[in-house]
């Protein structure tokens, strides 16, 4: 919330009614607050991108970072689970193959 109420300040909005907004979200809280190989659903990179890119605009530059560690760590989290996959080598070097093609995919398309 604290990267969040930079942007609030910024654009004038209401940090409060912001985060109440946030959280009463059906699609974020407690169900999303796993760790995972990813970020819960399929719009949540492309919400974080904007982020960054609107704090970059508004000359936000730490919260603007901290949005873009946000990627980095989703990033590294997947390219983890290919490295613990190919560490156990359960499935085929075929399926392998697709499963890391697949993180590899577009990013705006794909939810990992």
């Amino acid at each position: 919330m604290n990267a969040i109420s930079a942007l609030c300040e910024a654009t004038d909005a209401d940090v409060q009614e912001v985060g109440f907004a946030i959280g009463t979200d059906s699609r974020l809280g407690p169900k999303f607050l796993n760790a995972s190989v990813g970020y819960g659903g399929s719009c949540f990179q492309k919400d974080i991108l904007n982020l960054s890119y609107i704090c970059e605009c508004l000359g936000l530059a730490t919260p603007a970072l901290y949005w873009d560690m946000v990627i980095q760590m989703n990033d590294w989290q997947a390219r983890r689970a290919v490295w613990a996959h190919r560490s156990c080598r359960v499935l085929p070097v075929t399926a392998s193959s697709r499963a890391e093609e697949a993180l590899r995919g577009d990013r705006d398309q794909l939810d990992v």
